[in-house]
């Protein structure tokens, strides 16, 4: 079985490390850095959350092809955009995970409010969000807001498309005191799995779920 992990935009994946000492299967990190996606990589920026997820949706492909070996598809925060789009890939070319597991994700729809367009912006928008943000060093403070307004531009570009529903089932595991993450914007992917979706509310924030244990139980108990 092979899980593959998508995380959170200012991360390099580290926070699955143990996650991934655990699994009994082989595991692999989406390497990715926001910055470089949205500035270098791609010349046309609008087209940088299609193109990455259909590269690495080929990748897994690819590499389970001959093997016939199960996929588990993991997200964490913004990262689980690009695990749901990935499965979505994968399952238009015949592979279905054996499940799409979300952690802390953001809403599966376009919030309604109004969203900061530029780091002046964000730097308002989120100090209702991180606690005593306003207390941090003014560059971790601006570089946390930077990495805010990269979250919402690949979101804009996930909810600008018309999404469809999964063959798999969705597991969703929530922290219960986290405001980026809540019942509203977990609920909101229940229409996007033609199977079950499951939400499981925990007690860590919004980037220690990774660390529940509950999300290693279910994740060994696939087969």
């Amino acid at each position: 079985m092979l899980l593959f992990c998508f995380p959170g935009s200012s991360s390099n994946g580290v926070e699955f490390q143990e996650l991934r000492k655990s699994f009994r299967g082989q595991s692999m990190v989406a390497r990715y850095s926001f910055r470089k996606l949205l500035t270098e990589e791609f010349p046309e920026k609008d087209g940088v959350f299609v193109e990455y997820c259909t590269n690495i949706a080929h990748d897994i492909y690819e590499q389970t092809r001959t093997t016939g070996e199960s996929i588990v598809i993991l997200g964490n925060s913004v990262g689980c955009l690009f695990a749901y789009q990935c499965t979505a890939l994968l399952e238009r070319r015949g592979k279905t995970p054996l499940s799409l597991i979300l952690l802390s994700p953001p809403p599966a729809d376009q919030p309604t409010e109004n969203l900061p367009n530029s780091l002046d912006e964000a730097v308002t928008y989120f100090e209702g969000l991180i606690p005593d943000i306003d207390k941090f060093d003014p560059e971790l403070a601006r570089d946390l807001c930077e990495v805010g307004v990269l979250d919402i531009e690949i979101g804009s570009q996930f909810y600008n498309r018309n999404v469809s529903p999964v063959k798999c089932p969705i597991r969703i595991f929530s922290g219960k005191f986290d405001k980026f993450a809540n019942d509203s914007s977990s609920s909101s992917w229940r229409p996007l799995s033609e199977s079950t979706v499951d939400i499981d509310w925990v007690s860590e924030g919004h980037t220690s779920v990774v660390a529940n244990q509950d999300v290693q139980s279910y994740l060994n108990g696939l087969r």
